[in-house]
């Protein structure tokens, strides 16, 4: 159910609808010592990926020993995840997206993104700094992440019908069906996807730590 969804982002950032923007521009950046947090009661399905990625620095806290995972993800919150996780080079010009503050924090994952061909960003220049990342755009995002490093897998057999698939934008369909039938990400537990739905903070751990286990070579994902 909600435990194992996420989604995926990035497929056609120019076709991307845009969520009510949220002004937060810092990333919360300090991390429990042993990666445990106060707050992660009822997310026992994503307590183990939340602390493993914490203490790896993929992902922090707010600094008051909370994980906040209902919160929902930001767009280069996302991109920093898979940017750290898959070791992707920083190097390199700036991306230069209009509403990318220079200097900013995320400034060094938005260039990684848009050289790997993560996001390319939307036909106005912008890449959608402070919004939250759509389901559909973290299942495209993953898997340009996963092209980008060479271990991008093929569709497997176990595609699933969502019931809201025409609901799913046309360019994110190959990315949702790809990351669906692999394990990477699940649906709501009804049967829906719910494309258009903010991805959480705990989605988004249990997703990377996924991708991470794949990586690595495990026979099983989380």
């Amino acid at each position: 159910g909600n435990g194992g969804s996420g989604s995926g982002g990035g497929g056609n950032d120019k076709k991307e609808q845009k969520p009510t923007p949220d002004n937060t521009n810092t990333p919360d950046n300090t991390k429990p010592q042993d990666g445990a947090y106060s707050d992660l009661g009822g997310h026992e399905w994503a307590k183990n990926a939340i602390e493993e990625l914490s203490r790896k620095g993929i992902i922090s806290g707010d600094g008051n020993g909370n994980f906040r995972p209902q919160d929902s993800v930001k767009r280069e919150e996302f991109v920093k995840m898979l940017v750290e996780a898959l070791d992707i080079s920083t190097d390199g010009s700036n991306a230069d997206f209009s509403d990318a503050q220079k200097g900013a924090w995320y400034e060094k994952y938005l260039t990684a993104a848009k050289n790997s061909g993560i996001s390319m960003g939307r036909e106005d220049g912008t890449f959608g700094i402070g919004e939250n990342i759509l389901r559909q755009d973290l299942a495209v995002m993953m898997l340009r992440a996963l092209e980008a490093v060479g271990k991008a897998p093929k569709l497997s057999e176990n595609t699933e019908s969502f019931s809201d698939a025409s609901a799913i934008s046309k360019y994110a369909q190959e990315a949702v069906s790809n990351m669906q039938s692999n394990g990477f990400i699940q649906g709501m537990g009804d049967g829906s996807f719910a494309p258009m739905q903010s991805a959480t903070r705990a989605q988004a751990a249990v997703i990377i730590k996924r991708i991470l286990d794949y990586i690595g070579g495990s026979d099983t994902l989380l």
